[in-house]
């Protein structure tokens, strides 16, 4: 199987807006949101099927911005990003099918496809199946305006919020945790996905931070936050493509006989 990547509770990389400085801007708060939000649509990046929290379901004539900001407009609340926490959001990605060709379909869970694919029911342990995060996962605040100007209650120390992955299907090169050789020091190769999909997240990052930062927020990404195999390949805009090729496990491993490791 050269589906290699996994998905995983703990997320690979997060970025981070820091919009504290925009607290008694609500205005601003609700454009840049919208802003993001199209961007992500316009990247197969963040498409969201359903949100629960604003009544949102993607059959609707609105779409998702025209939600957010009739949140503002009739009860001063800016949905910081904190609806797609338990919404349905989907991503256009690629990988490899169960006769190793590559294939580019929308999913809102890596995990699920995963599943689907493992050679044998139980050959990837659970923990690197961990379901129910949307590909791009978005996480914020509900902040409150009662009068449309002040902010209710502010948020304890910073104002933020982030865009975390939770597979490594995004990276160059992957460690391959749930192959039967993978043994922490060689790598898999993983580009013929990544470069499919990587490129548009890397643009809809570079989008992101170009907004946040023209608003008059801050863009970063803390590096003790990413996983520490994939930390060389992060950046504060994205990812890199084209980093040092680490040693890689032979293409004979890619040969290898899975069995189940995880019994119900």
């Amino acid at each position: 199987m050269r589906n290699l990547w996994v998905q995983t509770e703990a997320p690979f990389v997060t970025w981070h807006a820091d919009v504290t400085a925009l607290l008694d801007k609500p205005d601003v708060l609700v454009d840049l949101t919208c802003s993001i939000l199209e961007a992500g649509a316009e990247h197969d990046l963040v498409i969201p099927v359903e949100v629960p929290d604003v009544g949102f379901v993607q059959d609707d004539a609105r779409p998702l911005p025209d939600v957010i900001r009739e949140c503002w407009n009739d009860r001063g609340i800016v949905e910081l990003f904190r609806p797609l926490r338990s919404a349905r959001v989907q991503a256009r990605l690629s990988w490899f099918d169960r006769h190793d060709k590559i294939v580019e379909q929308s999913t809102e869970d890596l995990a699920a496809v995963l599943t689907d694919l493992q050679p044998v029911p139980g050959a990837i342990r659970r923990t690197l199946l961990d379901g129910g995060y949307s590909p791009v996962a978005f996480d914020g605040w509900r902040l409150s305006y009662p009068d449309h100007r002040t902010l209710a209650t502010k948020p304890i120390e910073r104002a933020t919020f982030g865009c975390a992955l939770h597979s490594d299907i995004w990276f160059p090169y992957v460690r391959g945790l749930a192959h039967p050789k993978c043994d922490l020091d060689r790598w898999f190769d993983n580009r013929d996905l990544a470069l499919r999909h990587t490129p548009r997240l890397n643009s809809f990052v570079e989008r992101c931070a170009a907004l946040v930062v023209g608003a008059g927020g801050r863009w970063y990404v803390e590096a003790s936050e990413s996983k520490r195999t994939v930390a060389p390949f992060v950046h504060d805009r994205g990812i890199h493509l084209d980093p040092p090729t680490p040693a890689l496990a032979s293409k004979e491993a890619l040969d290898v006989v899975w069995e189940a490791v995880e019994v119900d």
